[in-house]
């Protein structure tokens, strides 16, 4: 999970939101897009680079 959260209690709307946000600001992780991953190494590498700027 990106960002500071209680460890107690993760609710469903905060993971909803960091997906939506997740989605919203990475082409490719939008479902059916043309912008899509083609290996896993790559997709990771994304994943890894949004969370870097996330969380500053």
């Amino acid at each position: 999970m990106l960002g500071a959260c209680s460890d107690d209690y993760i609710g469903t709307s905060y993971v909803e939101r960091i997906n939506l946000t997740i989605r919203s600001c990475v082409a490719r992780f939008i479902r059916k897009g043309v912008n899509f991953s083609k290996t896993m190494q790559m997709h990771q590498k994304s994943l890894d680079l949004f969370q870097a700027w996330y969380n500053l």
